[in-house]
């Protein structure tokens, strides 16, 4: 990343709220989303090759491979085997786990039945949970730039992919899983303004991209952003911002509707892409968990240096609340308004009254209990505090998570490094 621009000249270098910016974008999703097509075709060309069959059924050609699915590999932690029970469903017919399915087969052979359990990379229900959802933000996003996208013919020779003894399923999974990893949040820059934008004060969003309401109207078309929100939290029609003060409104994509949302929720920290590429971690040189953390770190690092420089800091009975929920057990605190101005916070705060034993962590744990902390006489204006923290929402350790006519809810990321968030407010 250190030879590309920041997000900042990017986004304004390809216009982002240009509808044709985000042409390469679709055009990443719907790669991705082909490659992940393909796997539910090979699922379903092994269900019509090998279910309910013997080995000794199969065709001669395709024998040794059939017997290197049900056992390559043996009980080695990466059996092929293994993979092929684990994320494909593929086994010995009534076995629970791959030991036993190998077992059955070293004691039967060729007489053994094979079956296919509905399992796709992993995932049992992995059109529901998985390819829908890629599918409807392509939709989405092809209906907003007026592009037609048709359903991918899928023409692949799935034989070859358990072909024995070079089967190609090993590389077609790292193709896959890389064109996922492009797409993260930490990787693309993309999914990372739409982080960054999560929830912004618009005169935010105008200044980081140098651009007029006009422009803002164009970028929350293009994410489907239909309302914006004044300091008293009045819903507003993005098509009305001019008659109303622009500089006290603020967007925040909460909304299921709204582009961003399904992104994280697809590409995003802890989004399904992650959740499928850490449960292959095995096949990629790069483990995933471990450059997390190190983005995480990073982050955390510009952030610490974002403080030194700009003198960034946050009222102190906000600090109290923050480090409160970044030490408890629950992550989420709630803003109550009145009239533009943060009456009371809601948070979680250690309950020292109830200690209990941890017995893996070896130590007294206590829950949390919810406080309510009252701001008045000195209450907080809601776009000030917007403001304040949106360094955190920017960057993730912050995520909005519920909008209500009288508030706003607030979650701590779960991330690696959340401990260290303290430090920066202390």
């Amino acid at each position: 990343m250190d030879k590309n621009p920041d997000l900042q000249s990017w986004a304004r270098n390809i216009k982002v709220w240009e509808p044709n910016s985000w042409k390469p974008y679709l055009d990443q999703l719907l790669d991705a989303y082909n490659q992940a097509l393909k796997f539910k075709e090979f699922h379903n060309w092994l269900k019509d090759t090998f279910d309910g069959k013997s080995i000794r059924d199969l065709p001669i050609e395709l024998r040794d491979s059939a017997r290197m699915c049900i056992s390559g590999g043996g009980s080695e932690r990466n059996a092929f085997g293994g993979l092929m029970f684990k994320k494909f469903g593929l086994g010995v017919v009534n076995c629970k786990n791959y030991e036993q399915s190998l077992e059955e087969y070293e004691r039967c052979g060729d007489w053994i039945e094979m079956s296919v359990r509905e399992v796709v990379l992993g995932w049992e229900h992995y059109d529901e949970v998985f390819l829908h959802p890629l599918k409807e933000i392509i939709d989405q996003l092809a209906k907003t730039l007026n592009i037609n996208v048709e359903e991918p013919k899928i023409e692949e020779d799935f034989g070859e992919w358990v072909k024995y003894p070079d089967p190609k399923l090993i590389e077609k999974l790292e193709g896959f899983l890389n064109s996922l990893a492009r797409m993260l949040e930490f990787t693309n820059y993309y999914t990372m303004l739409m982080r960054y934008f999560l929830l912004a004060p618009l005169p935010m969003v105008a200044r980081f991209l140098n651009i007029e309401i006009d422009e803002i109207k164009k970028l929350a078309e293009i994410w489907n952003i239909e309302f914006v929100y004044d300091a008293n939290l009045n819903k507003i029609n993005i098509e009305d911002i001019e008659r109303s003060k622009p500089y006290e409104l603020f967007w925040v994509c909460i909304d299921e509707k709204c582009l961003p949302q399904k992104i994280l929720k697809m590409f995003g920290y802890n989004g399904l892409a992650q959740k499928l590429i850490e449960q292959f971690d095995f096949i990629l040189d790069t483990n995933i968990s471990s450059e997390l953390q190190r983005l995480w770190e990073d982050r955390f690092t510009s952030l610490k240096a974002f403080k030194e420089s700009s003198g960034w800091s946050i009222d102190r009975r906000l600090k109290e609340i923050l480090l409160s929920t970044a030490r408890s057990d629950k992550r989420e605190f709630s803003l109550l308004l009145q009239d533009g101005f943060i009456k009371e916070v809601k948070y979680p705060a250690v309950d020292r009254s109830t200690p209990a034993y941890d017995p893996i962590a070896d130590k007294v744990v206590r829950e949390s209990v919810i406080t309510t902390k009252e701001l008045s006489p000195d209450k907080i204006y809601i776009m000030r505090f917007l403001n304040l923290i949106f360094p955190l929402t920017a960057m993730g350790f912050l995520v909005p998570s519920k909008m209500e006519e009288s508030g706003i809810s607030f979650q701590l990321n779960d991330i690696p490094i959340l401990e260290k968030l303290g430090v920066l407010f202390q």
